[in-house]
């Protein structure tokens, strides 16, 4: 993700031309223009995020949403052994518009369950299109979810009637919440993710060492894997000292709850041989590839990643 340190130029005074402006592509960068607006203009803030909520509805019925798929990486011999879905908007007049733009707003309605549903539907298409081209089994699915999603007393029966219907097993699927989701509610979000366990999902912490969670209540979660915040892996929260020492006991952590770890945001060669030093088993991040389109993920699949050589792919 960039940050643009630049002074965005002041939003214009209709509410029509606002919205232009806070999504429009020459400003994706700037991961705070709906806030940014709604914070300019409080008087008219809640009617800002109903519009925003009313474009994602017409971007679900009208085909502008499309799925993108980074590959997690084996950092012992390359192989792929996981592929995160990333949800994306091509608005027809505005271009891409980031996630961080309109998920946190939906994340607030019910909008993000209808949400939900559309990228597990994709997702599971998508799967049994990889399986009538792939040799070797489709490794874990990651998707990601809220708080409001999980806590949804629907969201386990429709994850399995969807993923049944596609005639597929819910063991090919990990579902990724934020430490911060989860931590907002504990006992709400153990007996919320232990339904969706129950089901043969995995069971993700996201953006993880972000979230101060306590070590008594991580034990009580029901969980597979953590991933690593990517601040950790590019130091950007501290020196290069602190980053080995908050990413080595992360690893440790891990290993009480029994749980995988993953990396997240890796970019180079050196934070790739650092994490693989420090037992942490597979990775994501630019340094093996991008999001990228569907078919793009199949030959990867295939000839999994030369390790050390892969800063030049």
């Amino acid at each position: 993700m960039h940050e643009d340190t630049q002074t965005s130029p002041n939003p214009p005074d209709d509410l029509e031309s606002r919205l232009a402006w806070c999504l429009d592509e020459s400003g994706a960068r700037r991961s705070d223009r709906v806030a940014e607006l709604c914070e300019r203009f409080p008087d008219r803030a809640e009617e800002i995020r109903r519009r925003v909520e009313v474009e994602v509805g017409e971007a679900l019925s009208s085909e502008q949403l499309y799925l993108e798929f980074q590959p997690i990486v084996s950092l012992q011999d390359g192989r792929i052994d996981g592929i995160e879905a990333f949800l994306r908007w091509r608005h027809p007049e505005h271009g891409l518009i980031p996630p961080d733009q309109f998920i946190p707003i939906a994340a607030q309605s019910p909008l993000i369950h209808d949400l939900g549903v559309w990228l597990l539907e994709r997702s599971c298409e998508q799967v049994k299109a990889w399986q009538k081209t792939l040799a070797r089994p489709v490794p874990t699915i990651d998707l990601n979810v809220t708080a409001r999603q999980i806590l949804h007393e629907r969201t386990a029966g429709r994850i399995k009637d969807i993923v049944t219907r596609h005639g597929l097993r819910c063991e090919q699927f990990r579902f990724d919440i934020s430490e911060s989701d989860l931590m907002a509610n504990p006992a709400a979000s153990v007996k919320a993710l232990d339904e969706i366990r129950k089901l043969g999902c995995r069971i993700a912490i996201d953006d993880f060492g972000t979230g101060f969670s306590s070590l008594r209540l991580l034990h009580a979660m029901p969980i597979d894997a953590v991933k690593i915040d990517r601040s950790f892996v590019s130091g950007s929260r501290g020196s290069g000292t602190d980053q080995l020492a908050v990413a080595r006991t992360i690893v440790q952590l891990a290993r009480t709850l029994e749980a995988e770890v993953i990396a997240e945001g890796v970019e180079t060669q050196d934070q790739f041989r650092f994490l693989r030093s420090i037992g942490c088993g597979s990775a994501q991040g630019y340094l093996f590839s991008a999001p990228v389109s569907g078919p793009k993920i199949v030959e990867m699949i295939r000839d999994g990643y030369p390790l050390e050589t892969s800063s030049q792919r």
